[in-house]
This record gives structure tokens, sequence and C-alpha cells, in this order.
């Protein structure tokens, strides 16, 4: 089975006997065993993992994230952190990646611009070596239901990672005191 979740002090696996050995052997059971820490590195850069306030990064899922958005109030700043991931959602950074494999550019937009009136400090951002992440603020203004779109758009690295839409997030228009 391949292991496919990132770790840097590494999988350990233990197999143990769960049945009694046929009567010809010393003992009615093995004993069990535990190998010594498998290292998972992460994959190639594929893709982006957009993650909204309330979530969590989550190596190793389909979704690459968990945790429910928080409810965002117009005209309130937000962080959306982008990650630069392989194909099992975990991050590339250098190290262990090789030098550069994570470098790039990243843009996020407003999904189908249901917000036109956004605000943000920077619409592009450098995806950051050491870390791959870039830390976007962002103000949304219109009340309703949103989606922020993460695009690579480097030429430099080939193939342009694949987008990330973030998680629907709602947007109300009162301010809570």
């Amino acid at each position: 089975f391949p292991l496919i979740t990132l770790t840097g002090t590494g999988w350990t696996l233990t197999a143990t006997d769960q049945d009694d050995n046929p009567p010809y052997y010393p003992s009615s059971r093995f004993g069990s065993f535990t190998s010594a820490p498998i290292k998972v590195d992460a994959g190639s850069a594929e893709q982006l993992v957009a993650v909204l306030p309330g979530e969590t990064l989550m190596p190793g899922t389909v979704q690459g994230k968990s945790g429910d958005v928080l409810l965002s109030t117009a005209g309130v700043q937000i962080d959306v952190n982008v990650y630069v991931t392989d194909h099992f959602n975990n991050v590339v950074k250098v190290p262990p990646a090789s030098n550069g494999s994570s470098a790039g550019d990243v843009r996020i937009s407003i999904k189908d611009n249901t917000d036109p009136y956004f605000l943000t400090t920077a619409s592009t951002r450098a995806i950051e070596a050491t870390t791959g992440l870039a830390v976007f603020q962002i103000t949304p203004i219109k009340a309703g239901t949103h989606t922020v779109m993460a695009e690579d758009f480097t030429s430099a690295h080939g193939t342009p990672w694949k987008s990330s839409p973030s998680s629907s997030f709602p947007l109300s228009n009162i301010l809570n005191v």
C-alpha cells in the first residue's frame, strides 16, 4: 500500500499475528514487529489549495482541508492561505523538494465576480519556497456567498498548477458588536 501523507519524522508499520497458528509451530502466536520510521516526502508541485478562516490544511486527504469556514462580515479583512501541493495535497516546500519546484506566482480573485467590490492588499503574490505558502489579505464588501479562486500564472515551471476554488463562505452585512 502506498504511503501518501507527508511526514518528517516517519510512519511506522506494525505487523501482529492475529490468529492462532497450527500446532507444529512453537507458540500459538508469533510476536509483533514494528518497522523503523519511514519518511514520506511531498511529490512534485501539482495544484493549489486555498484555505479560509476556520479551515485547516489536511495533507493526504481528497479536499486537502477540513473544518467549517467562519462567517465573515462585509468590510472586515480576512486571510486566505494558498498552498502549493502535490497530488495528495502535501505541501511542497524547499527542502525536501528540489530547489525552485514550489516557486511560482499566484493570483486570487472572487470566483464568477460575485463581489466586484472586494479589496485586497495584493491580488498576486509569490509562493514562499520554504513554506509552500502565499498569504493574501482580502476585504469582501458585498453580502452573499462567495468563493475565492487561486490560480497559478507562472510560466517558468512549465504546466500551470491546478487552480483551487476555496470553500464557499457566507458574508454578512451586519457587524456583530
